[in-house]
């Protein structure tokens, strides 16, 4: 993610990058956003919070997350960094409005410049923009509360209802999400008890969970990514049961500015 970004910005770009990481991880990125920034004229700098330091400041918000959106203690998601950008509002410093969150599985085909311009689509009201989930694991996950609801159009493909949200790309106003009433109750037992009983839904996939089950409750918060920044490679779905209409979540049509190679798809070579 780190080559592809630096190497696909303009030159007269400032670059700040805020790592939640571990030390032995944090010297490697270090290096790497180095030697990169050799290659160019990019002002970039560097800020890093370690994830033993954020488990320890946001150990109830988190455990509360770990409740809804994991299958059970220690299983891959469950694992703190995984609700890491939830926490980013009062993680990041107080003068940083904006941030873009992007996975450390992904690959950038064209400028963060084009990506940052997507804040220029949000509404007022909008805090948060996601892609919509190119798999229909929400379909999956919301299967009670659709059969308890026949005309639902949550779980439905991109373009006739809501799939949900992706978090591989997350585009955040931090000064909407920390002065927004709604965004700071949403992160106690009580409010996502509420929500969870409300929709049936039994998550498992970490913040995007969190994410997805805010905007069933919440969609004019959100602002929807084109799906080219954030197209999902995984096609775990595709041979459990859901083969035949698989390619409808699937598609995202045009040129793709972001490759997501989540559940260890392979990203296409850049020079194809």
């Amino acid at each position: 993610m780190t080559r592809s970004l630096i190497k696909l910005c303009s030159k007269n770009i400032a670059l700040h990058f805020h790592l939640v990481t571990d030390p032995s991880s944090w010297e490697i990125a270090k290096e790497i956003i180095h030697n990169e920034s050799k290659k160019t004229q990019i002002n970039i700098q560097v800020s890093a919070y370690f994830i033993d330091t954020f488990v320890k400041q946001f150990v109830t918000t988190v455990q509360v997350l770990q409740q809804y959106f994991s299958v059970k203690q220690g299983t891959y998601y469950s694992q703190a960094l995984f609700y890491v950008s939830v926490q980013l509002p009062d993680l990041i410093p107080s003068d940083v409005t904006r941030l873009i969150f992007v996975d450390v599985d992904t690959e950038f085909r064209d400028s963060v410049e084009k990506l940052n311009q997507q804040f220029e689509y949000f509404d007022d009201q909008q805090l948060l923009g996601l892609a919509p989930e190119l798999s229909p694991v929400y379909r999956h996950i919301l299967y009670v509360y659709r059969n308890q609801h026949k005309t639902s159009l949550l779980g439905e493909p991109k373009g006739k209802g809501f799939p949900g949200y992706n978090s591989g790309v997350v585009l955040m106003k931090l000064d909407k999400m920390r002065q927004s009433v709604i965004y700071q109750s949403l992160l106690t037992n009580s409010s996502l008890g509420n929500l969870t009983d409300k929709y049936s839904f039994k998550g498992h996939l970490g913040d995007q969970d969190f994410y997805t089950l805010f905007a069933l409750e919440y969609p004019q918060l959100f602002y929807t990514l084109p799906c080219n920044w954030n197209r999902q490679l995984c096609q775990w779905w595709k041979s459990k049961g859901y083969d035949d209409i698989f390619d409808q979540f699937y598609e995202c049509k045009g040129f793709i500015s972001l490759y997501h190679g989540n559940c260890n798809s392979q990203i296409p070579d850049a020079s194809n």
